[in-house]
């Protein structure tokens, strides 16, 4: 099941519900890969409960991270939606780079010992929440406001996958995929992650913001607070946790993102100027900057 958005400069959002993500997210969810930031699966996924899902993959042991985002990448890409179509493409893969056939092994007894009677059984199920949602808001016009706020637009098609097992969470598979949760009022993460990609992509717009950020000096101390490489990315995380709140209609969620500290330094200002409808008059770059100079004390303390 897909849904084709065309961004307006010959890109285009793809909303993608397939059989082959959902099988490969479930598989390393509960082999306990990186979902949705976290390193050892998404422990809010009900099926890492479940013995009989857990006996389908348990002697396969834990797989390279990039054993999730291969696939993704290419059922993504190539539209691939069926389980059968995935299993053989990854079999293709495996045999083109000459590697073994662990991966497609991994996948087909995960299909043959559980997921497959599992997705049969839920399928329809899972589609009825997928097209509310497709149904719940006028994805082009959030995208427009999103590019309008960011004053960039998509450098790529984005694909926007949804799945059970990131368990309500969303994660960026680079470059242009985010998977994420389904939830009939949800997104399945698309404003989330396309606005880290907007931005990405208007990265010139933003450095001056930025390069003051990582002007700053952190310590040891601070990396045990919040997992992200620099203060650009720390910061980076609360605008657009910010920006998703505010354009989604939803509470704000940084505490779940790590950076809840951030929220009268960044949130609160922030709010203002998207609500008082500011960026008519500075855009987000500029009002960037000029914040985290105002809050230089609070954000980078």
């Amino acid at each position: 099941m897909e849904k084709r958005i065309y961004t307006g400069n010959e890109k285009s959002i793809f909303f993608q519900r397939y059989a082959s993500h959902n099988l490969v997210a479930h598989t390393c969810n509960l082999l306990g890969l990186n979902l949705g930031g976290r390193n050892t699966g998404n422990l809010k996924y009900a099926l890492r409960n479940d013995e009989q899902a857990l006996n389908a993959v348990r002697s396969n042991g834990k797989p390279r991270q990039d054993f999730f985002d291969i696939p993704m990448q290419i059922f993504s890409v190539e539209h691939i939606s069926t389980a059968e179509a995935a299993l053989g493409r990854v079999r293709q893969f495996e045999r083109d780079k000459g590697y073994d056939s662990s991966v497609s092994d991994m996948f087909q007894k995960s299909w043959d010992k559980f997921y497959g009677a599992y997705w049969k059984a839920n399928d329809a199920r899972l589609a009825n929440e997928f097209i509310q949602m497709l149904d719940s808001r006028d994805w082009k016009k959030v995208l427009e406001e999103m590019q309008s706020i960011t004053e960039s637009e998509m450098p790529s098609d984005f694909y926007v996958v949804g799945v059970e097992a990131t368990g309500g969470s969303a994660t960026l598979i680079e470059p242009n995929i985010s998977i994420g949760t389904i939830r009939s009022r949800g997104d399945c993460g698309f404003v989330h992650e396309g606005l880290h990609l907007l931005i990405s992509a208007a990265e010139e717009r933003y450095k001056p913001a930025y390069d003051f950020a990582n002007s700053h000096p952190w310590t040891s101390e601070h990396k045990q607070k919040f997992p992200y490489p620099d203060w650009r990315g720390k910061v980076e995380q609360a605008v657009v946790v910010t920006l998703d709140s505010l354009i989604s209609g939803k509470p704000e969620y940084l505490d779940g993102c790590r950076v809840g500290d951030l929220r009268k330094s960044v949130y609160v200002p922030l709010a203002k100027w998207y609500g008082n409808n500011q960026r008519t008059k500075m855009p987000l770059p500029e009002f960037l900057l000029e914040l985290f100079k105002k809050k230089e004390k609070e954000i980078f303390r």
